[in-house]
């Protein structure tokens, strides 16, 4: 008796350090994506800022080229200024958005990894 009582004691004891386990994993990974989240946030709209600047720059280089004032090559910068900030815009949209799905899986995310 004595030693069916310390066997199921050892099983419980593994039970409980594995569910600790992935409750520590749960928090970690919320926590880190969490902090994707707002991280991520605060460089979109860093990058919307530039990506609205740029515009307007294309606007005037286009404007300047236009009136005779610049070179088309001036242009050209500009809207490959502007294409390579719309890209970051994006690219950290996409990120952003992989944050939340890691978020939601950290949180139990409803579906199971076999499908």
């Amino acid at each position: 008796m004595g030693a069916q009582a310390e066997i199921a004691g050892t099983l419980r004891d593994r039970a409980v350090f594995a569910y600790e386990n992935v409750v520590r994993g749960a928090f970690a990974e919320t926590e880190n994506a969490l902090a994707a989240i707002d991280g991520l946030t605060r460089q979109l709209a860093q990058a919307e800022a530039r990506r609205r600047a740029a515009g307007e720059t294309l606007r005037v280089a286009h404007n300047r080229y236009a009136n005779g004032y610049a070179s088309y090559l001036e242009e050209l910068d500009a809207q490959r200024n502007a294409f390579s900030a719309e890209n970051t815009v994006l690219q950290l949209r996409a990120s952003l958005l992989a944050a939340h799905v890691d978020l939601f899986r950290a949180l139990g995310g409803g579906w199971s990894a076999s499908a």
